[in-house]
This record gives structure tokens, sequence and C-alpha cells, in this order.
């Protein structure tokens, strides 16, 4: 069985991910409103401040483990999905257990932020609080952008 991290980074298919994580980002980023939207959009403001094409160079870094971290879904899919397309049946998956989706993406960058420029830690703790909150929100569009891109194993 061919991983989710060999099938989002194939050669042909890495861009588009990447392309479509990082609209993502900035859709999500756009959209968010109230208080806790304008702590997210000056994160967001200072870190594409301090370094521009920081996003695109984070989900290009962290692509491969993020796509692992999601691997269990996907395994626990691949074995459920019989007739089922094994891409309907992961987002299927996604869907009805965003905290625990949510919550494996969040492991990979909170395992990466001790490593980060002082500035982005600051941001990120800042926005780790509410995180789950809107990493879940933006669930639906990530599986929009990846799931064209899953094969069904041979």
């Amino acid at each position: 069985m061919t991983s989710l991290c060999d099938q989002l980074t194939r050669p042909e298919v890495k861009p588009h991910v990447i392309d479509g994580c990082c609209a993502l980002i900035e859709r999500q980023v756009a959209g968010k409103r109230g208080f806790g939207g304008a702590a997210v959009k000056a994160g967001f403001a200072v870190v594409t401040r301090v370094k521009p094409g920081f996003i695109r160079e984070v989900v290009t870094k962290l692509l491969p483990d993020f796509a692992a971290s999601l691997q269990p879904i996907y395994d626990e899919s691949v074995a459920e999905a019989s007739d089922a397309a094994v891409a309907d049946v992961f987002a299927r998956r996604v869907a009805e257990d965003r905290s625990r989706a949510a919550e494996a993406l969040l492991g990979v960058t909170d395992r990466k932020i001790d490593g980060a420029r002082p500035g982005v830690r600051r941001a990120y703790q800042k926005l780790r609080p509410n995180a789950r909150e809107n990493v879940e929100a933006a669930l639906p569009g990530l599986i929009e952008t990846i799931q064209p891109h899953l094969v069904d194993p041979s």
C-alpha cells in the first residue's frame, strides 16, 4: 500500500497540494472574525512580514509530517473501504472525527515549534489555545485539497 505521504509528495502532485494548502490557509485567515480572528490575522501578518514566502516554505517542509500524522486514519480507511473508494472513506472518517485529525496535525507543529524563530514561537503560543477549533474548521478544505490526489491501493 502506498502511504499517504508518498501519494501527496509525488512529483506531479506535490506542487498542487502545496498550492492548495497555502490557499486554504489564506482563506481561513481572511475569514476569521472578532477578537480571536484579529489575533489570528495579526499572527499571520507577523509571520508573513518576518519572512515572505514563509507559509509556502513551512507547508512544503511539513507536508510529509502532516501526511504521516494522518496515516493512521488513512490506514483505517483502507481497511474499511471494501467496495468504496478509499479517498471517500478517508474524507468521511476525517469529517466524523475532526478532533482526532486536528490533534494529529497540531502534534506536528507542537513538536516543531521549539526550533522556530522567537517571533514565530510567540505568535504560535498565542494562537495555540484556539488552534484545534481553527484546524477543525479547515479540515473540509484540507480534504477537498488532497482528496483528488489520493489513489486506491492496488
